[in-house]
């Protein structure tokens, strides 16, 4: 569960949340956990299920491809 102040954050920041009934915010409240991520950390990887729906709230994240050499791709930039 997150406090109170960022819930209502994400709230305020977030239009695709725009719709949620009450119940749904609740739920969204009450289900959320926060996940902090150090420079250059994975989040997730192509292909891996879909096991969470990210709100980015603080700082940005690299999208990219690895390329058949083993560079990774800049594909966009999220922030």
């Amino acid at each position: 569960m997150i406090p109170e102040a960022i819930n209502h954050e994400l709230l305020q920041n977030f239009e695709a949340l725009d719709h949620l009934d009450d119940v749904m915010k609740a739920r969204l409240r009450d289900s959320a956990v926060p996940l902090h991520l150090k420079r250059g950390q994975v989040a997730f990887a192509e292909g891996s299920p879909c096991s969470a729906f990210t709100l980015l709230t603080d700082g940005s994240v690299n999208v990219l491809e690895s390329a058949s050499t083993g560079r990774g791709i800049l594909l966009y930039r999220v922030e």
